[in-house]
């Protein structure tokens, strides 16, 4: 007979994040990746880059298997 426990998740390690998939973890993307943004403000800035909007410049995200609680549930 099967019992449903919690376990530890494997995408995530446990952790309940993972690195962005949109900025490979950096929180910052690069203006040629951006179509949006105008070429004045491009210069306002006077960087190459700006924050990356899915993760809002931290680099990290929820992991979506387990929904950032670092478990999942499992039948063992």
């Amino acid at each position: 007979m099967c019992t449903l426990t919690r376990v530890t998740c494997d995408t995530c390690s446990g952790t309940g994040t993972n690195p962005c998939p949109d900025c490979e973890g950096s929180g910052r993307i690069y203006f040629l990746k951006i179509h949006y943004l105008d070429y004045s403000d491009q210069m306002t800035n006077g960087k190459n880059y700006c924050h990356c909007s899915n993760c809002n410049g931290t680099g990290i995200i929820r992991c979506s298997a387990c929904s950032g609680s670092g478990t999942v549930n499992r039948y063992i």
